[in-house]
């Protein structure tokens, strides 16, 4: 089955990243562009962008040049971003909770000439960027003597250059993913492509000057990178800043500053559920008009839970959607249309100029409506390919055209609206049965006492693989309810296949920063617990 979407490509225009601050700064030069941690205007903020890009011309960056940024969430961070755009350099985003090594692989394999980071990681750099092409370092926040520091580049003139860029072959990223299922690939970004999401994104969900976003998902990560932060410019939204998710400090400043948008995964809901059932206050969160989760499925129950909790302690009637993307295709290419979520358990479907299609895992034959297959997609956001890889790795073509493989199980209904079921290579194979572990997840999140859950499949030499269930339940459940209580309560839930045939009890899920399970990392104890 095709489904394809109409063209707003006459909207798009041919520039690069940060032109999209440049413009919105022209027209909205004292709208505040953050309005915390501290106050920022759009004015300010591009002419922050220009004076750190003519700092970086000065010391030696070239068009191309590869600039690591490993940090929390900061308006600093943003303005570095912006600023390696507008001096044609090449941003590489990393996850700030990485070790040395890790961190090691990214800087060698990016070949990164510098990094941007935070004093209390600067150890981590220094030993990672050993044996690197690295050759310097500046902090964001706090001086260290012998690095920069971002006033150093501060103190440069707002006079503009053209770093002579085309938007839609020049890099203005190389992402890297996560590695849940081998080790991190850089995925190549344009500029166009991610003004082109922005544009889409402010378009889809009537994002405008008028909306206070909240920006507590990473920077690093796609969906903070190339989603939130892209529909501010397009849209000249303001964003409340956040270093990391904690739910009290969250649901305040939501009232606080009137908060209309909120960008979330699903990991964020069950916690803001939890706190708002466990608080006597009572919030306002009456500016509030769409609560956006994506970056992993949404379960429906978690989903009403929360609706339901948030509506009733928080004076908040909002709308509660779902979206789909991946790194590859940078990142947003499924949503509900805003004001018709047919189905919560569906991320919507294809964003305009995204054309899918379902395809046969074996033959590559293109299936119709409900037949499972891979779901590719074919879209003017998908990446260039893999940085130092072969350029086909990642892609199909089909009848000339090519399609990035997204690595999902999914379907598209009647209607054409998508269904996703699991990542193909984390499918448990029960006696010829195809079992996807988020079906299990699902299921399991609608008891009482559970709060998260994840599912993998352990070896069997009879029976191929038996589905496995990691489950954390509430403090108040805890040594009341045994695996047992919870084996037998989803006997009448899903399918007998499906069900899991052992439970285990553990604080918590291992989970990327965006919410996605580490299945691998289960998987690996599994491993290490069958060789004791």
């Amino acid at each position: 089955m095709i489904l394809k979407r109409p063209s707003l490509s006459f909207l798009y225009p041919k520039m690069r990243l940060d032109e999209m601050l440049e413009l919105a700064a022209s027209r909205l030069q004292e709208k505040p562009f953050v309005v915390y941690p501290r106050k920022i205007t759009y004015k300010e903020m591009d002419d922050d962008v220009t004076r750190v890009a003519n700092g970086l011309r000065d010391i030696g960056v070239k068009k191309g040049d590869r600039i690591a940024i490993f940090s929390p969430n900061s308006p600093e961070y943003e303005m570095v971003v912006l600023a390696v755009s507008r001096c044609g350099g090449i941003v590489v985003p990393v996850n700030p909770t990485l070790k040395k090594d890790e961190l090691n692989y990214i800087l060698k394999d990016s070949e990164a000439l510098a990094v941007f980071t935070v004093s209390s990681l600067v150890d981590t750099v220094r030993e990672a960027a050993k044996g690197t092409q690295v050759k310097w370092i500046c902090t964001m926040d706090t001086r260290i003597d012998d690095l920069y520091h971002i006033e150093d580049f501060l103190k440069y003139s707002a006079e503009r250059f053209d770093p002579e860029i085309d938007p839609e072959r020049d890099l203005v990223s190389i992402n890297y993913t996560s590695g849940t299922t081998g080790p991190p690939k850089g995925v190549m970004l344009n500029h166009a492509g991610r003004v082109i999401n922005g544009i889409q994104g402010a378009i889809a969900y009537d994002i405008s000057d008028r909306d206070v976003i909240m920006f507590v998902l990473p920077m690093y990560h796609i969906y903070g990178f190339g989603f939130i932060l892209t529909q501010c410019l397009a849209a000249g939204a303001s964003q409340v800043i956040l270093s990391s998710f904690k739910p009290q400090e969250f649901i305040e400043l939501t009232e606080k500053y009137r908060v209309s948008v909120m960008y979330v995964v699903p990991v964020m809901l069950s916690a803001m559920k939890a706190h708002l059932e466990k608080s006597e206050k009572r919030y306002d969160w009456s500016a509030l008009r769409m609560v956006f989760s994506g970056a992993t499925p949404l379960a429906p129950a978690l989903a009403e839970d929360f609706v339901r909790v948030a509506k009733e302690r928080c004076n908040s009637e909002f709308i509660l959607t779902h979206g789909y993307g991946l790194t590859e295709v940078g990142p947003w290419i499924t949503g509900s249309p805003l004001y018709r979520v047919k189905d919560i358990a569906s991320p919507g479907i294809p964003v305009y100029d995204c054309e899918f299609k379902v395809i046969d895992v074996e033959s590559g034959a293109i299936l119709g409506s409900n037949e499972i297959g891979e779901l590719v997609v074919s879209s003017p956001t998908m990446m260039h390919g893999y940085w130092k890889r072969d350029p086909a790795e990642g892609f199909i073509e089909i009848e000339g055209k090519k399609y990035v493989k997204t690595g999902d199980l999914g379907y598209l209904d009647d209607e054409g609206y998508i269904y996703v079921v699991d990542r193909i290579k984390e499918i448990i194979k029960y006696k010829g049965y195809t079992i996807a572990p988020f079906e299990i997840e699902a299921a399991l999140m609608k008891h009482d006492a559970v709060t998260d859950v994840a599912v993998i499949g352990v070896p069997d030499e009879v029976v191929g693989e038996i589905p496995k269930a990691f489950v954390a339940i509430k403090e108040e459940y805890r040594g009341k309810i045994t695996e047992e209580d919870i084996l037998n309560w989803i006997k009448d839930k899903i399918a007998d296949y499906k069900r899991p045939r052992v439970i285990e009890f553990v604080d918590s899920i291992p989970r990327t920063a965006s919410g996605k399970v580490l299945r691998r990392v289960l998987r690996d104890r599994e491993i290490e617990k069958s060789k004791g």
